[in-house]
């Protein structure tokens, strides 16, 4: 991947969701295990964090616990969602971050739909080294998860606006540029690392 300047990079790993009212998706497995976004990307990022760290990287977390950023009211939850997502940016932009690597885990109504599945925003600057950094990691999660055995699909890299920021600007308040929001300023990637809807993902 084309880079801006030299190592150690500062990366800023955002685990998306978090606290008790702002879960993201989840899942009961057939043991009954109840597996729910925000906990499980917080696992992956405090072990992101640690090869980082551990291969000479500066690292900074959004979070590295159970909560959100801002006050989360859950009869308001879009107006608050929006304001943890500000806070998250506010964090990558003080870092001066040279990547943003928001990890999260996909659901759908279709639980054949499986996969790892990276974003990108193609219509900001930095556009190739955000979906250079989008299809690597998707590459990266697929490869890794098939080293163990598990024959999961990589759906690769994706427009942001699938995501779905303000409806007025479809991309995503991390990677985009919308309304009343002060933007990331640096290369992103919101990469989905499996389908908790997807049986096979899920195990």
């Amino acid at each position: 991947i084309a880079v801006l300047h030299p190592p150690p990079y500062t990366v800023v790993i955002d685990p998306g969701h978090g606290g008790p009212s702002y879960w993201g998706a989840s899942a009961r497995a057939a043991d009954g295990t109840l597996y729910i976004e925000k906990d499980l990307a917080l696992e992956v990022s405090l072990k992101l964090r640690d090869l980082l760290v551990a291969n000479g990287h500066n690292v900074v977390m959004t979070r590295d616990g159970d909560y959100t950023l801002t006050p989360f009211d859950a009869s308001a939850y879009r107006s608050s969602m929006i304001a943890d997502l500000q806070a998250r940016v506010d964090v990558t932009n003080a870092a001066q971050a040279d990547l943003l690597v928001s990890v999260h885990f996909n659901s759908w109504t279709d639980p054949s739909l499986s996969g790892t599945q990276s974003y990108c925003n193609p219509d900001r600057p930095y556009v190739d080294l955000s979906c250079q950094a989008a299809r690597f990691v998707a590459l990266e999660l697929m490869v890794a998860i098939r080293r163990h055995g598990n024959l999961i699909n990589g759906l690769g890299d994706r427009n942001d606006a699938d995501v779905g920021g303000d409806p007025s600007n479809p991309h995503s308040y991390l990677l985009g540029t919308n309304a009343n929001f002060n933007p990331s300023l640096m290369p992103g990637v919101i990469t989905e690392v499996l389908f908790l809807s997807s049986p096979s993902d899920l195990k």
